[in-house]
């Protein structure tokens, strides 16, 4: 496998979630680009890495919090299923890095071609730069980006993560925005935290400032998951039973006609 890097920035690529193959296939992809980190969980199916040729990641194998949905732990009532579970396995991925800049991975998805990302996040250096997959319209539900693949500065994504799983943990206060009510999700937090760790207001501007978009049609063939649901959409030719979506814009989920932040306003 040629391995050797194609691109001289300072970026690592962060794999995060349980293992899964969809996402090692474009391992040595990946690998052209900086040094990638494989965020998962112990109670996971190690064999799988067997499979790949991992001996130059950095494999961060963390142990899966019992509770799935914390009811009012600490004193939250949190706004996802799974969020305890994603902020978790994100922190530890993105702590890991050693790089200025990361593009983290959904480990049951994947992309052949990250360039177009990498050079959105050169080019705005302190945006979260992500896609428009369930990145909805400011009119349907405001600070509801996407959180499937995105990335950015390091240091700032550091601690946006670690404000948010040490509120969780009850180590420190947490704020409002972070428990559940009405418009707020999983992704409402993802986007708030990164606010805060800017020192941002909470408005429609600050999004419109402080976030980037790069559409699918850019980054190669993909597979696009929304666990949920198994629901999955993908051009790659090894997967012809799942179509590309094909969705107006405005629609709720993915969709491919959203090319910048401001189609979302």
């Amino acid at each position: 496998m040629d391995n050797e890097l194609k691109y001289s920035g300072d970026f690592s690529v962060v794999i995060q979630g349980p293992l899964n193959r969809e996402s090692l296939v474009n391992l040595n992809i990946y690998q052209q680009y900086g040094r990638v980190v494989i965020s998962h969980w112990n109670s996971d199916d190690r064999s799988i890495l067997d499979e790949f040729d991992v001996s130059e990641c950095t494999i961060i194998s963390s142990d899966l919090p019992p509770r799935k949905r914390p009811q009012d732990t600490h004193g939250i009532s949190l706004p996802s299923p799974t969020i305890y579970w994603a902020m978790h396995s994100i922190y530890s991925g993105i702590r890991a890095c050693t790089s200025k800049f990361f593009i983290k991975i959904r480990s049951d998805e994947r992309i052949s071609n990250i360039e177009p990302i990498i050079k959105s996040i050169e080019e705005n250096p302190k945006c979260f730069v992500t896609t428009p997959v369930f990145f909805k319209p400011w009119a349907a539900c405001p600070f509801h980006i996407s959180d499937h693949l995105f990335g950015g500065d390091t240091e700032i994504f550091r601690g946006s993560y670690k404000f948010i799983c040490d509120a969780y943990d009850g180590k420190i206060p947490f704020e409002n925005w972070m428990v559940r009510k009405e418009q707020q999700y999983s992704e409402t937090v993802h986007c708030r935290g990164f606010l805060r760790a800017i020192g941002a207001e909470h408005t429609k501007e600050s999004v419109k400032e402080n976030f980037r978009i790069v559409s699918y049609d850019q980054l190669g063939e993909y597979v696009i998951s929304y666990g949920a649901n198994g629901t999955r959409w993908s051009n790659c030719a090894d997967e012809e039973s799942l179509n590309p979506w094909h969705q107006p814009k405005g629609t709720w989920g993915p969709y491919e006609s959203i090319y910048c932040i401001e189609d979302l306003f």
